[in-house]
């Protein structure tokens, strides 16, 4: 644990020397509310990469939990592809029991920010689940700084404050949402469907079976 609050740290500082230069050398200023959650998003990326018997000397665990009886699990993901200039997004649903209960793709033309494509994705896994009528449900997504926000009361004045408003009011239509920050690898079934997602010339690409390209990480319960 010390050992992964350092890697984290280090990474957060390195977020804030690049945000400076950013400003100083390009006039490109990074919001705030950015910085930690890029900085956890690189290290993830960077972690995901190394080999399995690397990776388990974090301690994380990396099967899928279960939610508690009665909960669905929601996990949501985004990609983008600056070749086609498109934003992918993905969703799984699972039960307590681990059974798989649907997944969603969208397509996001010309949305390439990482932040804002993520944030529409957490609003289309609400939706998601309204349109299932799961009433009760635990939302993971693995960038930070939009769990953060999305569980802040606190008045938003970046450029995404009236989507994250909107997310928010979302949250309180069901019964209970919890939204949770996991690891990028733990969160691995949405995370093969949104880097799908950018090639789909459908905006919307609902799954009621799973997709054969995930078959593997949902059935084996790993990473998902």
């Amino acid at each position: 644990m010390e050992e992964d609050n350092a890697a984290k740290g280090l990474m957060i500082m390195w977020a804030i020397w690049n945000s400076r230069n950013s400003k100083v050398k390009q006039g490109r200023k990074i919001p705030a509310t950015l910085l930690a959650s890029q900085a956890i998003d690189f290290l993830d990326t960077f972690l995901a990469a190394q080999p399995r018997n690397q990776r388990q000397l974090h301690g994380d665990q990396e099967q899928w939990t279960p939610p508690q009886a009665g909960v669905v699990k929601i996990k949501y993901d985004r990609a983008i592809n600056p070749n086609t200039r498109t934003g992918g997004i993905g969703v799984i649903i699972k039960d307590s029991a681990g059974t798989f209960l649907g997944a969603v793709q969208a397509s996001l033309l010309g949305k390439t920010d990482p932040f804002t494509v993520e944030v529409l994705a957490a609003l289309k896994a609400m939706d998601f689940a309204i349109e299932k009528g799961y009433p009760v449900i635990d939302l993971e997504g693995d960038a930070l700084g939009v769990v953060i926000s999305l569980n802040s009361d606190m008045q938003d004045l970046s450029p995404l404050g009236n989507v994250m408003n909107v997310g928010r009011m979302r949250s309180k239509l069901f019964q209970s949402c919890n939204i949770i920050h996991v690891r990028r690898r733990c969160n691995q079934a949405a995370h093969q469907l949104e880097k799908d997602a950018t090639t789909i010339q459908d905006y919307l690409k609902p799954h009621n079976c799973i997709p054969q390209f995930i078959a593997n990480t949902v059935s084996t319960k790993c990473i998902v």
